[in-house]
């Protein structure tokens, strides 16, 4: 009976102890999470991943072109959502990305799945 009181007691303090540390390390990750979101927004994370990404590849392959186009849609999603652009350039940038979602849309329609993966 005193055996099975002094085990409850141990994980009692364990459980507490683990309680805390959690509790630590959560606080920990928000405070990092909330200062890398008020540094970037999640434009330049891509544009900035895409350039690192660009810097890795030779120049000859087709991925090359294909993140420079990334990179410049990001960059002007980005002035976009800074509301840099204003007026029909606005109006066209809105345009061209929901003309290009539908054409995306429909040519995997017609693939199978595992093409599309």
């Amino acid at each position: 009976m005193m055996n099975q009181e002094a085990n409850q007691e141990e994980r009692k303090k364990l459980d507490k102890v683990v309680a805390t540390f959690m509790d630590a390390i959560t606080k920990q990750i928000e405070a990092m999470s909330n200062t890398y979101d008020k540094e970037m927004n999640r434009y330049e994370k891509s544009i900035t991943m895409l350039q690192s990404a660009l810097n890795m590849i030779h120049k000859d392959c087709p991925q090359h072109a294909e993140c420079l186009v990334e990179i410049a849609r990001c960059k002007r999603l980005l002035a976009v959502n800074k509301k840099h652009l204003r007026g029909q350039w606005r109006q066209d940038a809105v345009e061209v990305d929901n003309i290009s979602l539908n054409k995306s849309m429909v040519s995997e329609e017609g693939k199978d799945r595992n093409e599309v993966l």
